[in-house]
């Protein structure tokens, strides 16, 4: 497939500006030189080891957000709230205290085994209170843990796990399509609904797991989540822990059901909708710590042309955030500093050449939101709490674009837009695609979930139809892809050193300038397509 030049790109890119009734003033604005050295300046900064891995809470990324606001203001966005481009988020982080974990085991007989933390298990006590005692609770095994009646489904129609621990497995059953598979098997939706359904605590177990295992599988160190003025929070966790295969066997004793049977069942999806009550109980112990900071999402507004249509908001979105710094590799000598440089600086110093782009050319008729987000990487919780608590007045979001990791260490010729079958957004994306030699993909990485592991999903969760672009496997995608996956993917080595091809950046930049603007002055607002699983799932179905 021929490529089209750098500069032939941009001169579509005008072609579709004048299509849209936008125009761009000068030629500075979209030059070669002149976007390319942007970009490159904006990730040498927010991915140098000045900014500390710009984790929220901490200086580097204030300093990010700081920066980011400048910008804000020196392209002439507005702030969105009042006369502040910031959005205060309150998060309170949960970690395990070190040597307080403690579980007995109430065996067939009735005898009490004391096990051994880090060895026989492993607890976090959850976020529900920072002291967790739960004596001699019995266990039911409830499968996937899935709880889906409206797709003809549920673990716990026969099972009453009120005050109990439930025993849940990784997976989802063989007659689940892919969506639902991805949806209902998350361990975000069954830890939900074990806690709805009143469980104490749940025993996880990963049927992937080497049944001859001598540790018990680790549990999170860390749980963080947002606090609203309100009070309210983000999603709670129940206490949660994971146990050696020689200790689950003992566990299941007396229940009429071999373990290996039963784990192997579950691995090829066979398992069905059944319940065990089992005889054995268990005991847990536990405390956590609790720490409370703040951080902000980055919030600027390009106000639209049309006095009705200005009230409907097309949100772009980049996490600025990254991992921070590892002190003990940095103790060691070693390079501990989480620079994020493709994930995520590329995708910030993206939007704002898409900002530049937009503000300088032709307002569109809707308003557009500029939104570097936070703690994407604590579980999307800047985004979430942006989704549920839009700091836009009266307008609504009618769409969210979201630029995440774009891998740019190839020549690309073509795109992924997750989400693009699932709204008419695919239909703008193709339009966009339709003037250059792009072409459009299909998801390459179906088994990796993408759609519902990155900033856009908390506005699916919403309602709102929602599109992520991705650089293809063509032309060498997938050997990038993978390496970088494999090889620097959340490791310090994602910094300035990665083979950036930043006129490729510029490129991807036009490319998601061309559908926000399409999006922002289109007649029709996007809508979900027909019979969408995520579309008929979160209500704005048409």
């Amino acid at each position: 497939m021929r490529l089209v030049p750098f500069s032939a790109f941009f001169v579509f890119f005008i072609i579709f500006v004048a299509a849209c009734a936008v125009s761009v003033p000068t030629v500075d604005v979209v030059s070669d030189t002149a976007a390319i050295s942007r970009l490159k300046s904006d990730v040498a900064w927010f991915a140098d080891d000045q900014r500390m891995g710009r984790k929220p809470g901490d200086k580097g990324y204030d300093d990010a957000a700081d920066y980011v606001a400048e910008r804000y203001e020196a392209l002439g966005l507005e702030p969105a709230e009042g006369d502040r481009w910031k959005q205060e988020i309150k998060f309170r982080r949960i970690t395990t205290q070190p040597n307080s974990a403690h579980a007995t085991l109430i065996d067939n007989a009735g005898a009490k085994i004391a096990l051994t933390p880090g060895k026989q298990f492993n607890l976090f006590p959850g976020s529900m209170e920072l002291s967790v005692k739960i004596d001699d609770a019995p266990l039911v095994f409830v499968g996937y843990g899935i709880h889906a009646p409206k797709f003809g489904y549920d673990n716990y129609s026969d099972a009453d796990i009120r005050g109990k621990i439930a025993i849940i497995t990784n997976g989802a059953p063989t007659e689940f399509n892919r969506d639902q598979k991805n949806y209902f098997g998350s361990t975000s939706h069954k830890f939900e609904a074990a806690r709805e359904k009143g469980a104490a605590a749940i025993l996880f177990v990963n049927t992937k797991s080497k049944p001859d295992a001598e540790r018990a599988p680790r549990v999170r160190r860390a749980f963080t989540q947002w606090v609203a003025q309100d009070g309210a929070t983000s999603k709670e966790l129940l206490p949660y822990l994971t146990l050696r295969n020689d200790i689950l066997k003992m566990m299941f004793d007396g229940s009429g059901y071999s373990v290996e049977e039963i784990m192997s069942d579950m691995k090829n999806g066979k398992w069905g909708e059944k319940s065990i009550q089992l005889s054995t109980q268990l005991s847990l112990q536990g405390r956590s710590n609790q720490e409370f900071f703040i951080s902000h999402n980055v919030v600027g507004l390009i106000k639209g042309e049309d006095p009705v249509l200005r009230n409907e908001v097309v949100v772009l979105t980049a996490h600025l955030d990254h991992l921070g710094v590892n002190d003990k590799q940095l103790a060691q000598g070693k390079d501990g500093t989480y620079n994020g440089a493709m994930d995520n600086a590329t995708g910030v110093a993206i939007m704002l050449e898409v900002a530049r782009m937009i503000q300088y050319g032709q307002r569109p008729v809707r308003s557009v939101a500029i939104v570097a987000l936070t703690g994407e990487e604590s579980g999307l919780l800047g985004s979430d709490y942006f989704a549920h608590f839009p700091p836009l007045g009266d307008k609504e979001i009618i769409a969210n674009i979201n630029l995440d990791m774009p891998i740019l260490l190839h020549h690309f010729t073509d795109i992924v837009g997750f989400g693009a079958a699932r709204s008419s957004l695919g239909e703008t994306m193709e339009n966009a695609l339709r003037l250059s030699d792009v072409k459009p993909a299909p998801d390459p990485v179906p088994e990796l979930g993408v759609f519902a592991r990155s900033d856009h999903y908390s506005f699916v969760k919403q309602g709102v139809p929602s599109l992520f672009l991705w650089t293809g496997f063509s032309n060498g995608g997938e050997e990038a892809f993978r390496d970088f996956y494999k090889n620097h993917y959340h490791r310090p080595s994602d910094d300035l050193t990665q083979p950036i091809l930043y006129s490729q950046m510029a490129r991807f930049t036009a490319l998601n300038t061309m559908i926000a603007l399409e999006v922002a002055n289109q007649k029709a607002r996007p809508s979900w397509n027909q019979g969408d699983f995520y579309g008929e799932l979160f209500g704005r179905a048409p």
